[in-house]
């Protein structure tokens, strides 16, 4: 076997290709860091949520009471061109009293209503969509979770009974950030409710899956619907998780959540609720990037991702990818 083997990597050399790695490759690339130009040096020092919308980014920062909001003109030359100057940035002032203790982990924009979410909290500050000033706080209720369904159904009332109390547990047991990221579900994913992926610190419910009924009237309107099983995630340890985005590539659903330790994007891939799975494909972030917080990927594909302090190169908590570079 040993000299079948040395034979076939001396064939493969002669023709002048390596061995095939699947690590590597198109599964796992290590992405270049930001010129200037795709690089936000916020008003505020660290960023923990970030959203792209059309033409504006939207960011915050933990335990602030306040946005800052820039203006995003993708085909600028420079960094002034595409977000405008420091002093342009609005800041934006989301409460009239103190905040209380939230940690922001995600930002979506629906109709004419902006969605904060409280990764601490469990639950939604939805504002005005232009001054992100406070319209409501609505927490997200999880007492109608349910197990994914399966090949057999739905699961029987006593099973989900001890789901929910399993649940329970595991919230209790987390002190902190529980949820570290929303994804918006891709049309076609799964049923045409507005819906979100969530990933979470939560031991034994690494993703979970919320569906929102309010419209755009009352879009913060989301429950816990689904906690899906996931394999392959054990090495992923729970405080290294973070942000959470949902893409498709070379025909697979996946489903994207950051590992702190390795500095880098990974990949679950998703059939359903109840088979979700872990990856081969990743993104290696660049080691300049300090203390990575979040990321999240905007409508026309481009990777978005924040830190806690600014490198010491471009001075910038919060980055952009284009599509064809990640």
């Amino acid at each position: 076997m040993k000299s079948l083997a040395k034979t076939l990597f001396v064939a493969v050399l002669l023709m002048g290709a390596a061995p095939p790695r699947p690590e590597h490759g198109r599964l796992v690339r290590e992405l270049a860091f930001p010129e200037e130009r795709d690089s936000l040096e916020t008003l505020f020092r660290g960023v923990s949520a970030a959203g792209r919308f059309g033409d504006r980014v939207i960011a915050l920062t933990t335990g602030k009471a306040a946005a800052a909001v820039a203006p995003f003109r993708p085909d600028g030359a420079s960094r002034e061109a595409v977000f405008g100057k420091v002093s342009d940035g609005d800041r934006r002032e989301i409460f009239k009293g103190p905040p209380g203790d939230l940690d922001w982990r995600a930002v979506d924009v629906v109709g004419n209503k902006a969605l904060l979410f409280d990764g601490r909290g469990l639950s939604f500050v939805e504002a005005d969509g232009e001054t992100l000033a406070e319209v409501a706080r609505r927490s997200v209720p999880w007492d109608t979770l349910r197990p994914p369904r399966d090949r057999g159904g739905e699961a029987t009332g006593w099973e989900t009974a001890e789901f929910r109390a399993r649940f329970a547990r595991a919230v209790q047991a987390t002190p902190g950030v529980k949820v570290v990221g929303l994804a918006r579900i891709p049309a076609g994913w799964r049923g045409k409710v507005r819906g979100y992926f969530a990933v979470t610190r939560l031991k034994g419910f690494p993703l979970l899956e919320l569906e929102c009924q309010g419209g755009d009237d009352q879009p913060s309107g989301c429950v816990v619907a689904r906690a899906c099983h996931v394999s392959g995630l054990d090495d992923v340890l729970l405080a290294d998780r973070v942000g959470a985005a949902a893409v498709e590539r070379d025909g697979e659903k996946l489903i994207l959540l950051a590992d702190v330790s390795r500095n880098a994007v990974l990949s679950l891939r998703y059939d359903s609720c109840f088979h979700v799975a872990r990856a081969k494909r990743q993104w290696i972030l660049p080691a300049r990037l300090k203390e990575l917080t979040n990321f999240s990927v905007d409508a026309d594909g481009q990777l978005w991702v924040s830190t806690a302090t600014p490198d010491d190169y471009l001075n910038a908590s919060l980055y952009v990818w284009r599509k064809g570079d990640w």
